[in-house]
């Protein structure tokens, strides 16, 4: 499996968000911040060719 690195775009927060509520909560704390993971610039991993991230949330 090869892995490209990816900045996130507004295109991906909808997803993220999917992830992200899966921890329990719309943000994480980090630094002792509250922080909303839509709202920083960030990067993800994806596996190739495929192009999607290599974690996702489990059908439901």
């Amino acid at each position: 499996m090869a892995l490209q690195i990816h900045p996130v775009t507004e295109q991906d927060k909808t997803w993220l968000m999917k992830i992200v509520r899966t921890w329990g909560a719309d943000f994480v704390i980090t630094r002792g911040r509250k922080v909303y993971p839509t709202e920083i610039e960030g990067f993800y991993a994806a596996e190739y060719p495929e192009n999607r991230p290599t974690w996702y949330p489990p059908a439901r």
